[in-house]
């Protein structure tokens, strides 16, 4: 069996967090620029929605990802 370098996968799954750590930054500032905050999350669907699909079509995420970047940012509003 050949010896596998997992060097590799250790960095891309860094540049992944660290590719979703950014997003959410920018997400955030998104939301804020348009007074949006975990309050009034809900009552602000639809715009959290567009800039959402905004920020999946522009950085190409995958549905995985897009999961953990909803997370990611509910969890730093409620902060």
């Amino acid at each position: 069996i050949p010896k596998r370098d997992w060097s590799s996968d250790v960095c891309s799954s860094d540049l992944n967090v660290n590719k979703l750590s950014a997003i959410t930054e920018e997400f955030i500032k998104l939301l804020k620029k348009k007074n949006i905050t975990l309050y009034n999350l809900s009552e602000n669907k639809k715009a959290v929605s567009v800039l959402g699909h905004q920020l999946v079509k522009r950085y190409s995420l995958t549905e995985a990802q897009r999961q953990k970047l909803i997370n990611l940012v509910i969890t730093k509003l409620s902060k």
